[in-house]
């Protein structure tokens, strides 16, 4: 048998068996005691279920909280949710700018882009900046209204019960460590980020799904 095609030659890490191994939980409630452990799973096939998704959580500084790209996708034969690839830096908005460009030209045309738009004139400013420079990409801006922690429930109810993965690479202590963390760890940046994208690709499913339901 061939092997199934793959993302960068990388395997599925699912997160969230941590409940059942060590009696823990990520909540958006509490902190874990101890960081998520993971087990490798199959191979990542190509094919996913409504495209891909790269959220950009934007830091206000080069030197507090880091800029984070976290892409997400649903498997297309049981719909787990893969965190694919997380960008991490700290730097100045002109190298903000270039990252997010050249993670675009990267990503293709297939990934929509999202990135938040705070309410006031210089975040709508901001995000219209973003959405000039990145021409020619799906781009959207979306305001957050909600706590972390509750943009974070849907989320960390599915990597309770080992329904969201990760490819194995080098971010994931990084990431593992922040969600174990949340919400009173240090940074939150990438917690966000897998929030907002989490709740957008299954929001878009679920919204196919509905469009494609015969009447009853």
């Amino acid at each position: 048998m061939d092997r199934p095609e793959i993302i960068n030659s990388s395997l599925v890490v699912p997160l969230g068996s941590v409940q059942a191994e060590n009696g823990l939980d990520w909540t958006a409630e509490a902190p874990c005691s101890a960081p998520p452990r993971c087990r490798v799973l199959e191979w990542f096939p190509e094919t996913v279920r409504g495209g891909s998704v790269r959220v950009w959580d934007l830091a206000s500084s080069a030197t507090g909280d880091f800029t984070v790209g976290l892409k997400l996708a649903l498997r297309k034969e049981d719909r787990l949710p893969i965190i694919v690839d997380v960008r991490r830096m700290r730097g100045r908005p002109d190298e903000v700018r270039q990252l997010v460009r050249t993670i675009a030209e990267g990503d293709g045309r297939d990934t929509k882009i999202m990135l938040p738009r705070d309410p006031a004139q210089a975040g709508q400013d901001q995000a219209d900046s973003y959405v000039q420079l990145l021409a020619g990409y799906r781009v959207e801006t979306v305001r957050q209204t909600r706590s972390k922690e509750i943009r974070a429930d849907a989320v960390a109810s599915q990597v309770n019960i080992g329904r969201v993965g990760m490819m194995r690479a080098s971010w994931n202590a990084v990431l593992i460590d922040e969600l174990g963390a949340f919400p009173l760890g240090q940074h939150d940046d990438q917690v966000d980020a897998l929030s907002l994208t989490f709740s957008h690709l299954t929001a878009e499913v679920a919204r196919r799904a509905r469009f494609r339901a015969p009447a009853s």
